[in-house]
């Protein structure tokens, strides 16, 4: 894979082709003995500090449920972490006509096990996957910015903060999912529910099938 003349889509991870939910809830169910789903991360909430709301609503203990005991080690390890439905296929489509950029605001300590999950599943070679981490860790670049300095025109993120930041550096952005962090984002962005989506929104864009 090399960019060239092609136009660049850059691609968030977590929520967005892998399905971080579903190995999170699984973690919470197995160690709780609740019934943790997908329905869990519907409620109206904002992204920074969703998942400390939710173990608050969920009556569990911060310290033995905290961010970096659950979701830490999914993100170091990516054990029972699967890519979202129709992600790998779409990707696939879409490298037929655009180039292909992974962007995570994951924390640079898991940038081996980032890269490696990625190629195992997309064929991506490392070098086009961006760990630039986050409010947690102190990120220097926002998202906006990194798609400019690497010639992305599009990035689709799950996060409204980093879509807004995309747009504002004239990038075009995919707000994706249905998530409870969404019930504020503003109504002007462009919304994504499936990969099928995306993939019939680039094709019409861009003229390729």
């Amino acid at each position: 894979m090399s960019l060239g003349k092609r136009a660049i889509i850059a691609i968030d991870i977590d929520d967005v082709v892998a399905d971080t939910i579903s190995a999170i809830a699984k973690s919470i169910s197995d160690k709780s003995g609740l019934a943790v789903g997908e329905e869990h991360f519907k409620h109206p909430g904002d992204y920074w500090g969703y998942y400390e709301e939710l173990m608050e609503r969920l009556g569990l203990p911060s310290d033995e449920y905290s961010y970096e005991k659950i979701i830490a080690p999914l993100e170091r390890e990516s054990f029972e972490l699967f890519p979202i439905i129709g992600a790998k296929e779409a990707v696939g489509e879409i490298s037929k006509f655009m180039d292909v950029v992974f962007i995570t605001a994951r924390s640079v300590d898991r940038e081996e096990a980032t890269k490696k999950w990625v190629e195992e599943h997309f064929q991506i070679p490392d070098k086009f996957v961006h760990v630039i981490g986050n409010r947690r860790g102190g990120s220097v670049l926002t998202k906006g910015e990194i798609c400019i300095k690497i010639g992305a025109s599009w990035l689709v993120d799950d996060n409204p903060e980093h879509c807004l930041s995309a747009i504002e550096h004239g990038v075009e952005a995919i707000l994706f999912g249905e998530y409870g962090w969404h019930h504020n984002a503003p109504e002007h962005l462009h919304r994504c529910k499936s990969w099928q989506e995306i993939e019939d929104l680039l094709v019409e864009r861009h003229g390729q099938r």
